[in-house]
């Protein structure tokens, strides 16, 4: 299905919902002259300022539930990423013959650049901004969004040509892609998540794996070569492949040997930089810096410029970021952590005793894959959230679990139990959407509580 401006003018299109990606799709279709619709089961999903924009634009709202006859008499139909491809009315009128895709196929198909998409379980936002970081050295027009930060649509309501585009890519997104073709695509990890989604770990894996759907022999993966589930995929496409690797020195490939990070790509082996320099810190984030410099060392970036972006990258909000430290007492806010793999992350980065404050919405996670863990490093848990019965039968036998009412009032209660050398570690393992907008604001709320002691 191929977007143009000429085939979107006067045509009825309906935009499936509300959130960030649905409002700025909005935009773009309303400046090209579509007759457009936008649709979210919510009652009150944008802010009132947002809501009276649109209705000036002449969008049409139809809030707090889906009518069939509204996808019925869509020409086109695109999806925000949240929106599951099973929703009913979204089947009958692909019975109908109605054409469906998602934000990102709908935006990309305006945008032309060098292209590199970012995806994995975790580590995506801060791998897509440091790639980000990175290019912007190099040239001087340069998009940095997708599931992070901007839409991609956004990138077409700024009307400029575009060096390149990084974009960060979540499962959800992955589903709907058709014609997406990126140059680099760059695949961190895969454990099991959003499985309140998603049948089977192989439906989640399939969706990671769409990223090389259009990919072919002209293109790059860059793979996480200690990955097995991630090596397997990217070893199956026609690409060059270029592996990251902790101690495996890779043929074409970037590994972290000793504290220092060298690359093969351009032939031996050179040392690009000591971790010791970086403001990232652990393994996991190590990950995330040889994935960029791949991306880096691929698009010929000076080796001085890979260097400094590497070292210079402070880190993001809400990502094991180190918020105030009270009488030997350290707070980390790791809001993002919203799976398991991801808590699992965060605590094999402390050797100093946790108190963890978790849980949130239940994507049906494999909360006991991480028991040893807790068992080893946690010495009391505060739960919240619909997520915390379960937690609490996975993780009461390894160590104190405490369920209570609120964020609040797990900060308060942490910080009482807490001893100097401890860490209060907000890692909640769930997603956000039972209590909180989003994983933002349930880290700022996390960070306001932390100050208020």
């Amino acid at each position: 299905m191929i977007w143009d401006e000429p085939s979107v003018k006067e045509q009825p299109i309906l935009v499936v919902g509300a959130g960030r990606s649905g409002v700025s799709i909005c935009r773009v279709l309303t400046r090209m002259g579509a007759k457009v619709t936008l649709t979210d089961h919510q009652p009150h999903p944008v802010d009132p300022f947002i809501f009276e924009e649109l209705s000036q634009k002449g969008v049409r709202l139809e809030l707090g539930g889906h009518s069939m006859d509204t996808f019925l008499q869509a020409k086109r139909i695109i999806l925000s990423p949240g929106v599951p491809p099973t929703l009913s009315p979204l089947l009958r009128a692909k019975e109908k013959g109605i054409p469906v895709c998602g934000e990102v196929e709908f935006a990309s198909s305006f945008l032309n650049g060098q292209w590199v998409a970012v995806t994995g379980t975790n580590g995506k936002s801060t791998t897509t901004s440091l790639i980000g970081e990175l290019l912007k050295r190099r040239w001087g027009s340069v998009f940095v969004g997708g599931n992070l930060g901007k839409p991609l649509s956004e990138a077409v309501l700024e009307k400029r040509m575009w060096d390149a585009l990084v974009v960060e890519l979540s499962s959800f997104q992955l589903e709907t892609i058709q014609q997406f073709h990126p140059f680099i695509g760059v695949l961190l990890n895969v454990t099991p998540d959003h499985m309140d989604r998603y049948s089977h770990f192989k439906d989640y894996f399939s969706a990671k794996g769409r990223l090389f759907k259009n990919m072919n022999s002209g293109d790059w993966v860059v793979a996480n070569g200690d990955d097995p589930v991630v090596a397997d995929l990217a070893g199956r496409t026609p690409c060059s492949v270029a592996y990251f690797h902790f101690d495996q020195i890779p043929s074409r490939g970037v590994y972290c040997q000793g504290g220092e990070i060298f690359s093969t790509l351009h032939g031996e082996s050179r040392k690009i930089l000591n971790t010791k320099d970086l403001q990232l810190l652990g393994k996991h984030n190590f990950q995330n810096v040889m994935a960029s410099i791949a991306v880096g060392e691929i698009l010929n970036c000076p080796e001085e410029e890979i260097r400094q972006a590497m070292i210079q990258f402070r880190g993001l909000p809400h990502r094991m970021e180190r918020v105030r430290e009270i009488n030997g007492i350290c707070f980390i806010n790791d809001s993002k952590g919203t799976n398991m793999g991801a808590l699992k992350i965060s605590l094999e980065s402390f050797s100093s005793p946790v108190i963890l404050i978790a849980g949130g919405k239940d994507k049906g996670g494999e909360f006991d894959s991480v028991n040893p863990l807790v068992g080893e490093k946690v010495r009391v848990c505060f739960l919240i959230g619909e997520a915390a019965p379960r937690m609490e039968k996975a993780w009461g036998k390894q160590t104190e679990c405490q369920r209570v009412s609120d964020l609040g009032d797990a900060v308060k209660r942490a910080w009482k139990t807490a001893r100097p050398g401890d860490v209060i570690l907000f890692s909640p393992g769930c997603s956000s959407f039972d209590m909180f907008r989003d994983f933002e604001e349930r880290g700022q709320v996390f960070k306001e509580w932390v100050w208020k002691l």
